[in-house]
């Protein structure tokens, strides 16, 4: 028995020094090893340096305790190995934000890791439970294009289907059975909140994509953002909605690219390159840039700002010049439309309510520099879902105008939109019989207590009081709540005298 006991503790000085290894190794080499790109789409936490204040000192253990968790020693091998161990032997992302869909295609499902639980694609079937209505999404995008349209540009929205959509038959059995052949934007598209003039400038070219998936990869394998054929083919059907179906050549070739739910998300795992189909810009004889690369001229700046930004030109194509406002899908067709107008401008909105009111009008400047162009509006369709298309372009709307009507001031142009949140909904109160609208002299002469109010579904209400807050005029009316959705939006709301 004490030979035993003997036995067992002469290992124990072995397991010791085996588990100081274990810590001191990658210490080590995380201590002597240069800094190296990690396999997380991150910035890592830097050495914090010494605390000089009694503020810093009380912040100091925790920026440590994420430097050293940051720059732990063997951590890409460690992270590449994890993911590969998870996808092949369980069958399973070890990313919250990318799901496993059958034959090994890998979907970006949420906004993040901490973002609600595959909340993108159950947004892609209607199922994110939105605070808003697919009347509110046409009533928004029937402004935008009403707008710009007023004011001479010929504007056109592109709603890109998502590749959840596309290839929803490649997603988990559960996610068809929760979600079945619901499409939010075919509601939006027949809402009768969008006008019939409207209509027709709306694209949403999901059942072309789905007819067309046979032929060619409409999603490269496992990518959120579109590439190649799909957005070649889109070019073309753009160009002729927009009389510019004559294009110079395009001489094209075709790229390996790492698919990008794995090469920015699950490094380790390995994966077919992509095969996809890119125009070669320079050999056509087109210039240009992306991403604000010093060909933006005065507004250099402002491109460099807002990130996603290209611009090209074609000396050979007939005169005119295409503004696409967009999302990040928008880079990937902006150098397709090169063949079809001697300029193309892409900006994305991402970042845009970042700019002030002066940036806004530089940048409005420089972009819509010739009368009567063409403007596309281009969103994936979760940011429309998500009103995206909304937050993002009601800050740069007013500024969206040819060089003869540019510079009036935004607070001369209508609203355009109302807030929807848990509070409010096309600017109707949940909790409260009132609503917003603009304010002014004529507002005020004719919402006073006792006019009679039609809403847009037909139902009434007497007017018991108006009180003038800033910019809005806040309408309060008698009896039960009226349901935003149906009653609104504010504009669609008629007054008569008492």
């Amino acid at each position: 028995m004490a030979h035993g006991n003997h036995r067992r503790r002469s290992w124990g000085p072995v397991a010791g020094w085996l588990v100081v290894a274990a810590f001191a190794i990658p210490a080590v080499v995380g201590a002597l090893s240069t800094t190296t790109i990690k396999a997380e789409n991150r910035l890592f936490a830097q050495w914090p340096g010494l605390p000089r204040t009694v503020e810093a000192m009380f912040a100091w253990p925790a920026k440590m305790s994420d430097y050293v968790n940051d720059q732990f020693g063997l951590r890409d091998p460690l992270i590449r190995l994890n993911n590969l161990v998870r996808f092949e032997l369980f069958a399973e992302s070890a990313k919250k934000d990318i799901l496993l869909g059958k034959d090994d295609w890998l979907f970006r499902s949420a906004d993040g890791e901490n973002a609600p639980l595959d909340g993108m694609l159950l947004r892609a079937c209607g199922k994110g439970s939105p605070l808003w209505s697919a009347d509110y999404q046409a009533d928004v995008i029937d402004r935008v294009l009403s707008d710009t349209v007023a004011r001479g540009l010929n504007a056109r929205l592109l709603v890109v289907p998502s590749a959840s959509n596309v290839y929803r038959d490649h997603l988990p059995a559960w996610f068809g059975e929760y979600c079945g052949d619901v499409y939010p934007i075919q509601q939006v598209v027949s809402s009768p909140l969008l006008d019939d003039v409207n209509r027709p400038r709306v694209l949403y070219p999901l059942a072309r994509m789905q007819r067309e998936r046979e032929q060619y990869d409409v999603y490269p394998r496992s990518n959120f953002h579109w590439d190649g054929e799909a957005v070649r083919r889109q070019a073309a059907e753009l160009a002729q909605a927009y009389g510019r179906s004559a294009g110079t050549p395009l001489v094209t070739t075709v790229v390996e690219k790492v698919p990008e739910n794995i090469g920015e998300a699950l490094i380790g795992v390995p994966s077919p390159r992509n095969r996809v189909l890119e125009p070669d810009l320079a050999a056509s004889g087109i210039e240009g840039c992306t991403g604000g690369a010093g060909c933006f001229g005065a507004i250099d700046d402002l491109a460099a700002r807002l990130m996603i930004v290209s611009r090209y030109t074609n000396p050979k194509a007939a005169p005119g010049k295409l503004v696409i406002i967009s999302d990040s899908f928008g880079p990937y067709l902006s150098r397709w439309m090169t063949p079809y107008y001697r300029e193309v401008v892409q900006l994305a909105t991402n970042t845009i309510r970042s700019l002030s009111a002066d940036d806004m009008q530089r940048l409005a400047s420089f972009a819509f520099s010739e009368e009567g162009g063409d403007v596309l509006f281009l969103y994936n369709e979760l940011n429309v879902s998500e009103v995206l298309l909304a937050t993002n372009v009601e800050t740069f709307l007013p500024f969206i105008a040819p060089p003869s009507q540019q510079g009036k001031a935004p607070s001369d142009l209508p609203i355009g939109f109302y807030p929807t949140n848990a509070e409010w909904v096309f600017g109707f109160a949940r909790g409260r019989p009132m609503f917003l609208t603009r304010n002014g002299d004529v507002a005020r002469a004719q919402y006073v207590p006792g006019a009679l109010l039609t809403f847009r579904d037909g139902e009434q209400r007497r007017i018991t009081e108006a009180v003038s807050l800033g910019d809005y005029l806040h309408v309060y009316y008698e009896r039960a709540i009226v349901d935003g959705n149906r009653a609104g939006p504010p504009d669609r709301v008629t007054v008569s005298p008492q």
